[in-house]
């Protein structure tokens, strides 16, 4: 157990049968060459031997346990309620930091610790192995978040953003980083920093990028959108958004939102 006390940045990682990714993640955070943080680490119920590893690296951690939750979200406020940094970052297994330098670009910013929501750049690593870079706007509009979000893994939150804006909303199994950060930026526009460094190499792996569940995806993040936005904003963010997209992609879109259309059209293409 180490000394947290005066930690500026608490790291949560989740985990749940990744023993694998969990080494990386905790061989990343070891790696940093600033000491000013603490590791948390919390675990589902592992069975594939992460447990081991938690144990047999238990004195990088200032915390940990393994027991069962209610999916990604409800572990993520679980570490919230055990973090004693000023910031929080989520690095869950799997992802890494970019480079050793992370936290100390944090820390050593000259306007970082002015705002309440910190974030960075992200190198998203695909299935088949290649890297897309995620390099967010300095100035984040209402447009932004129609199908966009900040990656959650590159993200610094003040602790005191989870006291007054509350934890993540376990309602949503895929989207309650978008309705956290959406939230924040209706109420608190102002809140927003972007770190323009690379903060962390994100596994797109994980529940969110599974072809099956897109749709609930876009249900979710369709009613994170009615919720925060008003009926304006909302068909001002959509119409910029489509008006960005190729006529293929637009028709298919404009497909899609029509069930009997919808229908129809895959009746008459299965008949070919």
């Amino acid at each position: 157990m180490i000394d947290n006390s005066e930690k500026i940045i608490s790291v949560i990682t989740i985990n749940l049968n990744d023993k694998l990714g969990l080494q990386r993640t905790v061989e990343s955070v070891k790696s940093q060459s600033n000491s000013l943080y603490e590791h948390i680490i919390i675990d589902g119920g592992s069975t594939d031997g992460s447990l081991d590893l938690i144990k047999e690296n238990a004195s990088l951690f200032s915390y940990s346990i393994s027991e069962s939750d209610k999916g990604v979200y409800d572990a993520q406020n679980k570490g919230i309620a055990k973090a004693k940094g000023a910031y929080l970052i989520f690095l869950n297994s799997g992802d890494t930091f970019c480079s050793s330098k992370v936290l100390d670009l944090f820390v050593n910013d000259p306007h970082a610790k002015k705002y309440s929501v910190v974030y960075g750049n992200s190198n998203i690593i695909k299935g088949n192995g290649a890297i897309e870079k995620l390099i967010p706007p300095d100035e984040l509009s209402t447009n932004f978040w129609y199908r966009q979000t900040l990656n959650h893994q590159a993200v610094f939150f003040k602790r005191d953003v989870f006291e007054r804006f509350g934890k993540y909303n376990t309602n949503y199994r895929f989207s309650a980083d978008m309705d956290l950060l959406l939230m924040i930026f209706k109420k608190e526009p102002e809140a927003f920093y972007h770190l323009n460094e690379f903060v962390c190499n994100y596994v797109e792996a994980g529940l969110s990028a599974k072809p099956e569940n897109y749709e609930v995806i876009i249900k979710e993040k369709e009613q994170i959108l009615k919720t925060y936005l008003s009926s304006e904003e909302y068909k001002r963010a959509k119409e910029n958004y489509l008006n960005e997209l190729p006529y293929k992609t637009r028709l298919r879109i404009f497909v899609s939102e029509r069930p009997l259309l919808k229908s129809l059209t895959s009746l008459l293409f299965s008949k070919k």
